[in-house]
């Protein structure tokens, strides 16, 4: 199989897994959603962890963009750690900004596939 056709099937199951995270943590509205991380988003984030980490040992060239995923796992684990019903908000924002990380840095690279594709069809 070819390694751009590879490379963007990574970046679909990724946006897609991105997608369904962001918007789970954007339609969460209750505190123990936030303080207690529920087993279906721990598989969907270990499986984004894993197409990524393939994709890193399969395409070698790593961006400055394929580390912005580390924001949105910072912004999920906080929360456990740290919200109480005080700071309630701040988390609540915290996440839906965060958790956009899942999606920013497929943006990106689906972009550069993108790009280089017009360059390498000329």
């Amino acid at each position: 199989m070819n390694l751009r056709i590879l490379h963007l099937l990574f970046n679909i199951v990724m946006l897609t897994i991105g997608l369904i995270l962001c918007l789970e943590y954007w339609q969460t509205e209750q505190f123990s959603a936030i303080k207690q991380v529920s087993v279906p988003i721990m598989i969907l984030v270990i499986i984004y962890i894993t197409f990524h980490f393939f994709k890193r040992l399969l395409f070698k060239n790593i961006k400055w963009w394929d580390w912005l995923y580390y924001i949105a796992m910072v912004s999920i684990a906080l929360p456990v750690f740290f919200a109480n019903s005080i700071n309630e908000n701040f988390y609540h924002w915290i996440l839906d900004i965060g958790s956009t990380f899942f999606i920013i840095p497929v943006l990106i690279d689906s972009y550069d596939w993108w790009k280089n594709r017009k360059q390498k069809d000329e």
